[in-house]
């Protein structure tokens, strides 16, 4: 209460009505700007004795009229009882107020863990957590299978490269051979030049039954991979690799794919905010977390992609994660920073 009694020492001026056609419009806003703070936290009762007054922790506050007809205030120090009355009032309410907190930080942690979609609401990437793992030593490709005449590590990176004497037999990817992604959250970056495209597979199958043109095929979602700034060749869209629906969900978009084809539900992303986000030539950032049928793709920090597959025969729940390189033009990309995590 060292505040209340402070604040009356200070405004005993103000005992007397406030005066004065220059100042008494600035200090009824300092007094009610000052006393809002109580009012909010005290509780208020009628005052005895003052028509119209209002009790406020240990102030009573009363309009009146001078003669020139300006309206004034007139501040009152409360009894002793009223004093720690008002006292045990504020503890009980600052301990309920802490409670509150207390309970409400626990339950956000519990529906967090319990329910990681629900950060993923969010417009932007939901924070890094502590618990993922790296799939990449930054010194060797140990954990992966790829051609080896085209994936190496170079300056601490994965570098994937195609040239006119090292061609791509057919798409080719790079497959983490750590085991199957389910429901998961994937960040790592990338970098690319724009003579050819790239993809992260996720959720896919690796081919091996002999009808592929190299023996590091796999078929199914891809984040694309792109250096390029115009819609819709860009980076981040879902595509069916090696299926048969193409593009599934284009950047800036929500849609659903169902039994009866695709259908969009929001646009949220244009061309002009994708070109201020990407970083042509240089390193961007992507994080992918899906969680059962719903996928979304994150690039530096923001939501690009929010796809949801509700097809039952051609979704996709359980599958390889691989990089891949491009048949065509010669090409290079780079990833780094490769981490992960399954859901439990």
């Amino acid at each position: 209460m060292r505040r209340v009694k402070s604040f009356q020492r200070k405004h005993s001026h103000l005992q007397e009505g406030i005066g004065g056609d220059d100042h008494s419009s600035w200090y009824q806003r300092k007094v009610r700007k000052r006393l809002g703070i109580y009012l909010r936290r005290q509780k208020v009762s009628k005052c005895k004795g003052h028509t119209g007054g209002r009790f406020v922790g240990t102030f009573c506050v009363q309009a009146q009229s001078s003669k020139e007809g300006r309206e004034g205030f007139k501040l009152q120090a409360g009894s002793e009882e009223d004093l720690q009355e008002a006292q045990r009032q504020e503890s009980r309410q600052e301990e309920s107020m802490k409670s509150l907190i207390r309970w409400v930080t626990i339950a956000f942690a519990l529906v967090g863990n319990a329910f990681p979609s629900l950060a993923q609401e969010q417009s932007i990437a939901p924070p890094e957590r502590r618990d993922l793992v790296s799939l990449f030593d930054g010194e060797s490709l140990s954990g992966w299978s790829g051609d080896e005449r085209l994936w190496s590590v170079r300056d601490g990176v994965i570098h994937g490269e195609t040239t006119d004497q090292s061609p791509a037999s057919g798409n080719t990817f790079l497959i983490w051979k750590g085991g199957a992604l389910k429901d998961f959250e994937l960040r790592l970056s990338f970098r690319c030049n724009a003579t050819n495209n790239s993809g992260i597979q996720y959720r896919s199958k690796h081919i091996t039954d002999g009808s592929a043109k190299n023996p590091w095929v796999v078929r199914g979602y891809q984040h694309e991979i792109r250096n390029e700034l115009q819609f819709p060749n860009v980076s981040g869209f879902i595509y069916d690799e090696g299926g048969k629906r193409g593009r599934l969900c284009l950047v800036g978009e929500r849609a659903e794919w169902r039994e009866d084809g695709k259908k969009v539900l929001e646009t949220f992303l244009d061309e002009s905010a994708f070109q201020k986000l990407f970083r042509l030539d240089e390193w961007n950032d992507v994080v992918i977390i899906a969680k059962g049928n719903r996928i979304l793709h994150f690039l530096n920090g923001q939501r690009i992609v929010d796809f949801t597959d509700l097809d039952p025969t051609r979704a996709l729940n359980e599958g390889v994660l691989a990089l891949q390189l491009h048949a065509g033009k010669p090409m290079w990309v780079e990833y780094r920073n490769i981490r992960f995590r399954n859901f439990d």
